[in-house]
């Protein structure tokens, strides 16, 4: 009977060890979700989502919009354009730098000189505020370099057809000939 009840208390003291470290580990995890917050309180949580379209890519853009336009272009019925892109662009935002410098000059007892010299830079990202939260302000902004462009249009089997469309390309993407094919499409 003694060492039944050794087992009971055995077994209530894990059980009771259990309990406060399950209690202990959310209330940690709770403190951390509190700094967090404090750190950073602009910063949104995104949910991405697999089944919604919400962000197109660059290319895929482009291509819609340069579909759209040159199926409006005579002779032309329906058309599909692919294009690669070489760079995704590039951004460069404002910062504001501040440097700061420290100069230390010693002298000992034996006529020895030093000098210390510590400089302090800081760069932080300049922002403006908007509805969504703060952006920040942009000095430029580089557009992708296009590499090449296919265009499959019903149509294009004449050759008017498939001038103006390369022709349209050429123009409203600003890139070289070269970089360009016009094919017919399959019947």
């Amino acid at each position: 009977m003694l060492n039944m009840n050794f087992d009971k208390k055995r077994i209530y003291s894990i059980v009771a060890i259990i309990i406060i470290s399950m209690i202990l580990l959310i209330s940690i995890s709770g403190i951390f979700e509190e700094k967090a917050q404090k750190n950073y309180p602009n910063a949104t949580l995104v949910k991405k989502e697999g089944n919604i379209k919400s962000s197109m890519t660059k290319e895929e853009i482009l291509e819609n919009r340069l579909e759209k336009i040159l199926s409006k272009i005579e002779g032309v019925k329906s058309v599909e354009v692919m294009i690669t892109l070489e760079t995704n662009g590039e951004i460069e935002p404002a910062f504001n730098k501040v440097t700061s410098t420290e100069t230390t000059q010693e002298n000992d007892s034996a006529g020895g000189r030093r000098v210390v010299t510590t400089e302090n830079k800081t760069e932080t990202i300049v922002t403006k505020n908007n509805k969504q939260g703060n952006e920040p302000i942009l000095l430029k902004s580089i557009e992708p370099k296009i590499r090449g462009v296919i265009v499959v249009a019903d149509g294009a089997e004449n050759i008017m057809v498939k001038e103006r469309l390369f022709n349209a390309v050429k123009t409203v993407l600003q890139v070289s000939g070269h970089k360009i094919e016009v094919y017919p499409k399959n019947k």
